[in-house]
């Protein structure tokens, strides 16, 4: 191991000195150029006249490519997201109609009568069988199950 420490100290120092060694042996003239003598200023610049309008393309960022009406027509429209409410039962409150909702998510039983807003939606109409609700763009209609008992 010190001998690997040896050898690499000498490199070193020999790299070092040959460096510095160098220096006074090599000398660089410095050489100046006098531009008014090297190229001498043109008063007609009609031949050598240039085209500015090759350094205004946009070559790193082009502009963004623009959709064709095809693209466009190809979308499709958006669609209802399922209401995730039940309806429960239709409760007779005098001749007002209000309907049993219940909602999974909160674990909740609403209940609810015409013009009334639930989880984005209105209540429309409500019959003894089924009531509608809309968000303003689709409407959702839920209806009573019909009875399936075994008869007891």
């Amino acid at each position: 191991m010190k001998l690997i420490w040896l050898v690499g100290c000498i490199a070193i120092i020999a790299c070092a000195s040959w460096a510095i060694l160098l220096q006074d042996i090599i000398s660089v003239d410095l050489i100046t150029i006098d531009l008014r003598q090297a190229a001498p200023l043109v008063e007609n610049d009609s031949d050598q006249s240039l085209d500015l309008s090759a350094f205004t393309a946009n070559l790193w960022n082009p502009p963004p490519v623009k959709k064709t009406s095809t693209a466009l027509a190809k979308k499709e429209p958006p669609r209802a997201k399922p209401l995730k409410l039940q309806l429960i039962g239709i409760i007779s409150d005098g001749n007002t109609l209000k309907a049993a909702l219940y909602d999974p998510d909160s674990d909740q039983l609403l209940i609810v009568a015409n013009g009334q807003s639930i989880l984005g939606h209105t209540i429309r109409d409500i019959t003894k069988d089924t009531v509608l609700l809309s968000d303003g763009r689709f409407t959702h209609y839920l209806q009573l199950e019909a009875d399936k008992g075994d008869g007891s």
